[in-house]
């Protein structure tokens, strides 16, 4: 009447009377539209919880009910849609100590402490408890060989002294873990040696750097203070050359920062002159020896080579 369609169940009974050839028939018509839709419910219901098994059974390697009253425990398995649950021999203690103290590797067991894992959801005198515990254990397998297992405790919201023991292998999960964080370390300790190099680096080049700028300003100042000796102005150019050289090739290196993070130097090889490397280490710092009243002496005479092949500007800063 509603113009919607609704489930209905028909039956049709045929009665045939034997002394004559009458035949009645009685059709009875019922709705079913509630029980159909809710058979339908129970159906989405059913697959539902089957996904859920399937999901859980994917996810944790063994599940366990405790109950903490009755001391017992049971394992639950889920299997071809069905769920199962068989009690096992022993108090919870015993078979904590069956799962976990026993097989724990000897450098894991100071982590535990003396209360069993179970003891930590299960409510105190107080009433406190924790709502979920979970730890990583590493414990010795039937194989002979220790893997990485973690096992969550979680107690039932309506009976705090039942619970739901899940345990899963994450041997390879907790390897993976272990390299990744073994690669961080390694990327932290380069990153850690790039930043000691550059401040190494800069610290080194801002004190090299001072020598040969004293050096131009100290030449500068003779040169304006000489203004008309023309062939003192010429000499103090012909040493600010040098100087600057080698300032402009130390601002070089600075800007350069990526062969300072990687920490390696190239070493350019040339032929020069001795003679002419040392003229240009003593222009840079004479005017400063001479402003301090030192007196600076550069024996060159057990030089047995006038040449020689070196990276010039290497061999300037050592002697610098």
């Amino acid at each position: 009447p509603d113009m919607r369609y609704y489930w209905s169940s028909t039956h049709a009974i045929r009665l045939t009377n034997p002394y004559s050839s009458d035949v009645l028939q009685y059709i009875l018509v019922r709705p079913i539209d509630e029980q159909k839709h809710l058979e339908e419910e129970i159906g989405r219901v059913r697959m539902a919880a089957n996904r859920y098994r399937s999901a859980i059974t994917m996810t944790f390697d063994h599940i366990y009910e405790v109950d903490a009253k009755n001391d017992c425990v049971y394992e639950i398995m889920l299997s071809g849609g069905n769920v199962g649950r068989e009690k096992l021999n022993g108090t919870i203690e015993d078979l904590n100590r069956a799962m976990i103290l026993d097989r724990m590797h000897p450098g894991h067991r100071e982590k535990l402490g003396q209360d069993m894992p179970w003891m930590k959801v299960l409510p105190d005198e107080n009433g406190n408890a924790l709502k979920i515990y979970e730890d990583d254990w590493f414990l010795l397998q039937s194989s002979g060989e220790y893997r990485w297992e973690r096992i969550q405790f979680i107690p039932d919201e309506d009976n705090p002294y039942e619970m739901l023991i899940f345990v899963k292998d994450i041997h390879e999960v907790k390897l993976r873990e272990e390299r990744q964080r073994g690669l961080l370390y390694e990327a932290l300790a380069s990153a850690e040696q790039a930043n000691a190099a550059k401040r190494d680096f800069l610290s080194r080049m801002s004190h090299d750097m001072r020598t040969p700028m004293n050096a131009i300003v100290g030449l500068t100042t003779i040169a304006r203070a000489r203004v008309d000796d023309q062939e003192k102005v010429l000499d103090a150019l012909d040493k600010i050359r040098p100087s600057s050289q080698h300032l402009l090739r130390l601002i070089n290196e600075v800007l350069d920062m990526s062969r300072v993070e990687s920490g390696k130097i190239t070493l350019e090889e040339e032929l020069f002159v001795i003679s002419e490397l040392l003229e240009n280490v003593m222009a840079s710092i004479r005017t400063q020896s001479r402003e301090k009243h030192q007196t600076l002496v550069v024996d060159t005479q057990r030089v047995r080579y006038p040449r020689m092949v070196a990276d010039r500007f290497r061999l300037e800063q050592i002697l610098l």
